[in-house]
């Protein structure tokens, strides 16, 4: 059986002592010219790089061994710009004529990306829609009336769709539609290199000649049986939906309310959603309204209750509810913004043990593990996320404030932070990126309360973030020193056969 392995392992969330780890360059979407080749003849072995990185490897191992760990059959120097990358690969161990690989099934292609830059939260790559504001070296390449709001990455190296970039897109006001999750590369490239019209993945059925329906798609988020199948949450213009879409081959499929089955018109302008299993049992978890986490039970056949509940019991109802995530562990974090009155944006995190078995109302204020909250002037709270190396929590806050920017809240290890009485305040030192920065992002007077309506890390710890107003998707590092290493999908594994020769065959005598 295939084994991979990498050298930032994601797993240090289970750990009592965080690691930091940094996080730069790595391959995704390594694909091979071809999975059947002669002896000998070799094959092109294509990848992606998030960013350009100082040296590339690429290497081949035998089936079963562990790449990093084991010795490899084949070592190679591979190209090192951003976005995509071919290299001709000969046959031989060295990509230069030397002893020629042998014959054997399963080969495993693994790329080994390492780089250094200084450190510190920096942009390496944006993507915009014509005639946007952003950084002079962002592309320019999307349609007008690209109205990002939530962005997701895939983790899981085994499948075909690694490294893929997911982001919401929720105008639904045109024809054809809008209304989309637009897929990238983790350059931000798009792979249509037009304006990403045909990135658009799950949108309406008919959306090329007439706009159906409506729907806004927010929210966006793994299912946790099956990583190649993503859920989004969204309102049309009379009601409002939970979406299930699923497609291994890359997400192309439409966005209908035709099957009732995927539709929860009880719940009224979702926002965000994340789907998690809870013993035998799945559920979707979606914000929405003040002071609500609704929670609503999947089957085993994607089917959605036509019924959910609020877990929330929450003292001041007011407050806005904006996105929901969870760690590895199982702690649920609730993120609801400032409400234009006397309530600051909080942060609220409801231990696993606590989540698992909730019911309706049963997470309060005092219950909460975490109350944290941010400056006055703070005003939007957008999206959270997690590092999935490290386990800091980082959230966006917008407003028309100084204090807007992305802030880094704390880390999951930590078990208290907080309580409704006495909340954990974040400072202006607890920000590692400034939206108020007007070198960087846009000067006052641009709708700034749309910065960080999405934030995602990738599995290498780089941050993804949109912006709704700004018709943008922004891309972040933190700098230093990285050694990153991904291998080929299960679906690009390599067999080398012996090469054809006269004679070979048998012939009767005659």
């Amino acid at each position: 059986m295939k084994t991979k392995s990498c050298l930032l392992a994601a797993a240090v969330l289970a750990s009592a002592v965080p690691m930091t780890v940094d996080a730069v360059p790595y391959a995704s979407k390594i694909r091979l010219g071809s999975t059947l080749v002669e002896q000998g003849a070799g094959t092109a072995i294509n990848y992606n790089l998030n960013m350009a990185a100082d040296t590339v490897t690429i290497e081949i191992y035998d089936a079963g061994d562990t790449p990093g760990v084991d010795a490899a059959v084949a070592s190679f120097a591979g190209t090192v710009a951003a976005g995509a990358n071919s290299v001709a690969w000969d046959g031989t161990v060295d990509n230069a004529g030397g002893a020629v690989v042998p014959e054997a099934n399963d080969y495993i292609v693994s790329i080994r990306a390492q780089g250094s830059t200084a450190a510190g939260w920096a942009e390496y790559s944006s993507n915009r829609s014509v005639g946007q504001f952003g950084p002079t070296t962002s592309k320019e390449t999307l349609f007008n009336g690209y109205s990002a709001k939530d962005v997701f990455v895939t983790h899981n190296e085994d499948s075909d769709l690694f490294g893929l970039v997911g982001a919401t897109s929720s105008y639904a006001g045109t024809t054809p539609s809008h209304a989309a999750v637009i897929v990238f590369n983790t350059a931000l490239d798009v792979d249509a290199g037009d304006d990403g019209m045909n990135s658009r993945v799950l949108r309406h059925p008919t959306d090329d000649t007439v706009n159906v329906g409506s729907q806004d798609t927010w929210g966006i988020t793994a299912d946790p049986d099956d990583p190649d199948t993503i859920w989004v949450c969204g309102q049309d213009t009379t009601t409002a939906s939970i979406l299930n879409a699923e497609n291994p081959n890359g997400y192309n499929l439409n966005l209908t309310n035709a099957d009732p089955g995927a539709l929860l018109a009880s719940t009224l302008y979702p926002r965000g959603i994340r789907v998690r299993n809870i013993g035998p049992n799945k559920f979707a978890f979606i914000t929405r309204s003040n002071g609500t986490i609704e929670r609503i039970a999947i089957n085993s056949s994607n089917e959605v209750s036509a019924v959910g509940e609020n877990l929330l019991s929450i003292t001041s109802t007011t407050r806005y509810s904006k996105a929901v995530e969870f760690d590895a562990s199982g702690n649920m974090y609730w993120v609801n913004r400032h409400n234009g009155g006397s309530l600051n944006g909080r942060i609220y995190r409801w231990d696993a043990a606590l989540v698992d078995v909730a019911t309706a109302g049963s997470l309060t204020d005092a219950n909460a593990s975490w109350v944290v909250e941010f400056p006055a002037d703070a005003q939007h709270i957008g999206d959270i996320a997690i590092d999935p190396t490290d386990g800091e929590v980082y959230v966006a806050v917008a407003g028309s404030g100084a204090d807007r920017g992305i802030y880094l809240v704390g880390n999951v290890a930590t078990a208290t932070l907080g309580s409704d009485a006495t909340p954990h305040a974040l400072t202006s030192g607890d920000q590692v990126v400034d939206f108020a920065d007007t070198v960087a992002f846009p000067p006052s007077g641009w709708a700034p309360s749309s910065f960080g309506t999405g934030i995602e890390f990738d599995k290498f710890g780089n941050l993804f973030v949109t912006e709704n107003a700004g018709e943008q998707i922004r891309a972040f590092t933190q700098g230093g020193a990285s050694d990153n290493r991904t291998s080929a999908p299960t679906s690009q594994l390599l067999d080398i056969v012996l090469t054809s020769t006269v004679g070979d065959s048998w012939t009767k005598y005659e």
